[in-house]
């Protein structure tokens, strides 16, 4: 699932940024996941990929509340995700995150790359 749009609210860091986001992509895949369990395929857990160690931390780790506690209590929707195992994160570096290649300015060997990766070429 791929969207592009503004955030609800004014995030303070990246880490909150990601955090936020990777909680509206966990109700996607929960949706996703629900629809094709109907259809009678294995899919939880889902794998979620970030490429901001911080909010996986703080998703996986509910004792991370130093500078976390002005997140609304809305977007710890992914905290639940993961302890009931719906959800599973997983770091994925910056320079393989093919989705930058709809949201970036990239050099032309880095999007022949992206290219190459999403069966384009």
């Amino acid at each position: 699932m791929w969207q592009l749009k503004l955030h609800p609210i004014v995030c303070t860091s990246t880490c909150e940024t990601e955090y936020v986001a990777g909680t509206e992509v966990a109700k996607e895949a929960l949706w996703l996941g629900f629809l094709l369990e109907d259809m009678g395929l294995e899919v939880f857990p889902a794998k979620l990929r970030m490429d901001n160690q911080g909010a996986i931390f703080l998703a996986d780790n509910c004792k991370a509340r130093g500078r976390s506690k002005h997140i609304n209590i809305r977007y710890h929707f992914i905290r639940q995700c993961v302890d009931d195992g719906a959800i599973k994160l997983a770091y994925i570096g910056t320079h393989d995150q093919m989705a930058d290649s709809l949201t970036k300015a990239l050099s032309k060997e880095k999007l022949h790359v992206f290219i190459a990766w999403s069966g384009l070429s």
